[in-house]
């Protein structure tokens, strides 16, 4: 080869190259953004994004209109947009069939739901099959598919979210794809797979800026439920809170303290109250401890202890639930007060009888003066 073909030969690889990396810009801008917010979902800088969402909607911007019928490119903007970016850019080039959707229409899917339009969005993501698509938007799509079912078919929302995690793991799709699940998972019938998967969440993205969502969620379920399957149920609830922010952890076993006083069950309450103290780290927290304590006194039969706590209970510290106890140790206090020491409470401080709550307290309260009374050779009546 003569030296001038030589030349004329690196100068069209060189070309080549450079016509190559511009078309695949977009492409490239897009998957650089995607593999940010998966970093961080592992604690990386979230701030890292902007700049990124930024320069890919500059390449949406200086594509030539050629290059949107490289399916390529159209698939980067559809991920573009279920990642959070912006869709006016993208709206205007499909309004001017600059971009044609001659298949399913996943960009238009997408502008409606970016659009907030969940109706529309639901309409057109239910028939699409994510398994069609390469990995990266096939993540994208089940992830939102699985989102717009929830309430609305938690069935197929259920087997969306899961083939998106599956797909693609480690990622921020996964992350958000849990939380989901897990909002959706029965623990009654499924609570195997609840602990499962709230497993993988907290092995995995512990530093998630999302985070405290999981727990939040987590709090609010697991205390529900966390007194109704056994000892060992309970057991794998409360290995997952040792993982738990305090404020959490502290909420989780003060509402298993409280559904043990429902059961009658001063053993947890004790037990409840003592693993709620190791993670009372404001004097919020603290006072409403003194409650528990008031209480389990209280079904010990401890009415002097339980009486003599409660009347220095701050009720402004304690949440509903905690100021209905308070009102109702109280009564039961005035009703077993001698005559010439009987108290007198405000109206406000009556017992909330009406409350299921309130009603098995003060029963359980009743009872245990009953056996007190024939223990010691009275008339219980």
């Amino acid at each position: 080869m003569t030296h001038r073909a030589l030349l004329c030969f690196s100068l069209a690889i060189a070309i080549a190259l450079c016509l190559s990396a511009e078309a695949s810009t977009l492409a490239d801008d897009v998957r650089e953004m995607i593999e940010a917010q998966d970093r961080a979902v592992d604690g990386g800088d979230p701030q890292q994004q902007k700049k990124l969402f930024a320069r890919v909607e500059e390449s949406i911007s200086s594509l030539p209109a050629a290059d949107w019928k490289n399916p390529r490119y159209y698939r980067s903007a559809v991920i573009y947009v279920l990642a959070g970016g912006s869709p006016a850019r993208l709206r205007r080039l499909l309004k001017e069939h600059v971009i044609e959707e001659s298949t399913s229409p996943l960009l238009t899917a997408s502008l409606a739901f970016a659009d907030g339009d969940q109706e529309t969005a639901t309409k057109l993501f239910s028939p699409i099959d994510a398994k069609t698509f390469p990995p990266m938007l096939a993540g994208h799509v089940a992830l939102i598919r699985g989102s717009l079912l929830v309430g609305v078919d938690n069935k197929e929302a259920d087997k969306s979210l899961s083939f998106a995690r599956l797909i693609m793991p480690g990622s921020q799709i996964e992350e958000a794809a849990l939380r989901r699940e897990l909002a959706i998972v029965d623990p009654k019938t499924e609570f195997d797979r609840y602990i499962v998967l709230a497993r993988r969440y907290q092995s995995r993205y512990p530093r998630s800026p999302f985070a405290e969502k999981y727990w939040q969620n987590l709090t609010v379920t697991a205390s529900k439920i966390g007194l109704a399957f056994g000892p060992d149920a309970l057991a794998s609830l409360e290995e997952l809170f040792k993982a738990a922010p305090a404020k959490f952890g502290f909420e989780f076993h003060a509402a298993l303290a409280r559904a043990s006083i429902l059961l009658s069950r001063s053993d947890v309450l004790k037990s409840q109250t003592q693993a709620a103290a190791a993670l009372a780290d404001q004097a919020q927290a603290k006072e409403r401890l003194e409650l528990y304590k008031a209480a389990a006194a209280a079904m010990d039969g401890d009415f002097a202890s339980s009486d003599s706590a409660v009347k220095n209970i701050d009720a402004s510290k304690l949440n509903k639930e905690e100021s209905r106890i308070l009102r109702a140790i109280r009564g039961v206090g005035v009703r077993l007060g001698d005559a010439g020491e009987q108290q007198t409470l405000p109206a406000s401080d009556a017992p909330a009888a009406d409350t299921p709550l309130v009603q098995s307290l003060q029963q359980t309260l009743v009872d245990s003066e009953k056996l007190l009374h024939r223990a010691g050779g009275h008339d219980s009546n």
